[in-house]
C-alpha cells in the first residue's frame, strides 16, 4: 500500500466504481448505511471476484447490490501499470458510505 504506483492505480479504481454508483443515487431505495467490499483484480485489470465484508458493513440489501454490482459494471479496468505488474493479481477494499441528504 506504500507503493506509489499501487496507490495512484487504486485511486483510478476507486473512481471507475464511483462512477458507477453514482448511477443510483437518486433511487427511492437508497438509504444511508456503510458498505465494505474486497475484490481481486488480475494483472490485465480483469475482476476475479468480489465479496461483502458482513462485519463491517450497516448498508440494506439494496446498497449492497448497488456496491457489488458497480464494482462489477466498473470492470474490466486498466491493467497495471509496468511498475506493478509482476503481481498476476491484487486486493482491494473499499468503504463506502452513503448519506442521504433533502
Amino acid at each position: 500500500a506504500n507503493n506509489s504506483y499501487y496507490v495512484n492505480y487504486n485511486d483510478i479504481v476507486r473512481n471507475k466504481i464511483k462512477q458507477s454508483v453514482f448511477k443510483y443515487i437518486n433511487d427511492p431505495k437508497f438509504k444511508p448505511g456503510t458498505l465494505c467490499l474486497t475484490f481481486v483484480l488480475t494483472a490485465d485489470g480483469n475482476l476475479k471476484n468480489v465479496s461483502i465484508v458482513e462485519e463491517k458493513t450497516t448498508a440494506g440489501v439494496f446498497l449492497r447490490d448497488v456496491g457489488i454490482k458497480s464494482v462489477r459494471e466498473a470492470a474490466p479496468f486498466e491493467p497495471f501499470p509496468a511498475e506493478i505488474r509482476n503481481y498476476p493479481e491484487l486486493s482491494f477494499n473499499i468503504v463506502f458510505s452513503f448519506n442521504v441528504y433533502k
